[in-house]
């Protein structure tokens, strides 16, 4: 097991300083991950939606009869199939992901096999 106590300690100083000295879930999981404890990863950020886009996806969640955050992965189930594939594989900058993404049209094929 590796640790980094300066990365600790510059997470632990900077959580310190600030107003509300709580760390949100990235600083929890880097500081955990500074001490060499395996952590879940979780994207950087969460996006948050336009007031337009938010309006939009309530209508379809409506629709649909469900909640906004069910609807939303409808919609992200739906894209591979009317999105260039290819193209966004092309500009993929993270290839860690390939065999578990959307867009991999053979992780699909194969998926779709294992369930016949």
């Amino acid at each position: 097991m590796e640790f980094n106590r300066d990365q600790a300690q510059i997470i632990i100083e900077k959580g310190i300083q600030k107003e509300n000295p709580i760390l949100v879930e990235i600083e929890s999981k880097d500081l955990l991950s500074a001490y060499g404890i395996p952590v879940h990863s979780t994207m950087e950020y969460t996006p948050e939606l336009s007031f337009k886009s938010s309006c939009t996806l309530r209508r379809l969640a409506w629709s649909l009869d469900m909640p906004m955050t069910k609807a939303i992965e409808k919609v992200f189930e739906y894209l591979p199939e009317i999105l260039d594939n290819k193209k966004i594989c092309q500009a993929c900058r993270d290839r860690s992901k390939c065999s578990d993404c959307e867009f991999n049209f053979q992780a699909r094929i194969h998926d779709e096999n294992e369930r016949r």
